[in-house]
């Protein structure tokens, strides 16, 4: 059975789309929003995105800044343009990048202060860090699974990287995190059973997703248990382009 879900869970993500997958869970779709909501605000001119992954910001990013860049240790899609680990950044430019973006990749990274500074280092004077982590996750992408996060914590590491932090918010919580199982296992269930499939999707959506999105708002007020933190930094001197 656990085969099944993980196999079902894999093919879900490829078939729904980037659109529709966002709200696969209530974890899946406060991290997207997040990651969407920082890019909105802040990408501009030339992006990294490190551990792109599928690219799913991509298009997104084009639309607020020039160009678009990714880099992961390995290509899981084309047009990876830097397949490179992190914290050795291997052929990226130092001080070329206004926007570098890391969307829950540094609970995977063995050495955080040591991606961080080369983050740093690849942005411009000015250039902007964009940033999620998971405080609550299960063990996942094993054995490569470290760490996970508390506001205090990411502040002190970006802060330690010579970067100045602008923002840095909780968002979901420990209702959207138990969701995000069910969805998993439900939707993984019957993912590969035509039409039952569509219609799990739709249901899960209306009974788990925006229903477990709007309990952490109403109960949580005070992130206790927040799923995750979303932060913005700068590195210091000189200004973004365009």
């Amino acid at each position: 059975m656990l085969e099944r879900i993980r196999r079902n869970r894999g093919r879900l993500a490829e078939e729904l789309g980037e659109s529709r997958h966002r709200d696969f869970s209530a974890a899946q779709a406060s991290r997207c929003r997040e990651a969407e909501r920082l890019i909105s605000g802040h990408a501009t001119g030339r992006v990294l995105d490190v551990g792109c992954g599928h690219m799913p910001f991509r298009r997104l990013a084009l639309r607020h800044a020039a160009t678009y860049e990714g880099l992961d240790i390995e290509p899981r899609v084309a047009g990876v343009d830097y397949v490179t680990d992190v914290g050795a950044m291997a052929g990226v430019p130092s001080n070329a990048f206004d926007t570098v973006l890391c969307f829950e990749v540094l609970e995977h990274v063995p050495d955080p202060d040591r991606a961080l500074a080369s983050m740093a280092g690849v942005l411009r004077p000015g250039g902007k860090l964009l940033v999620t982590v998971p405080h609550l996750s299960r063990l996942h992408e094993e054995p490569h699974d470290y760490f996970r996060y508390t506001g205090y914590g990411l502040r002190a590491l970006v802060e330690r990287a010579g970067l100045e932090v602008l923002e840095l918010v909780p968002h979901a919580g420990v209702v959207s995190f138990l969701a995000h199982q069910i969805s998993t296992v439900g939707l993984g269930l019957v993912w590969d059973i035509p039409g039952l499939r569509q219609l799990a999707y739709q249901v899960n959506r209306f009974i788990f997703v925006y229903p477990a999105l709007w309990i952490d708002r109403v109960v949580d007020r005070r992130h206790l248990f927040p799923l995750g933190y979303a932060l913005v930094a700068r590195k210091p001197g000189g200004t973004t382009r365009p």
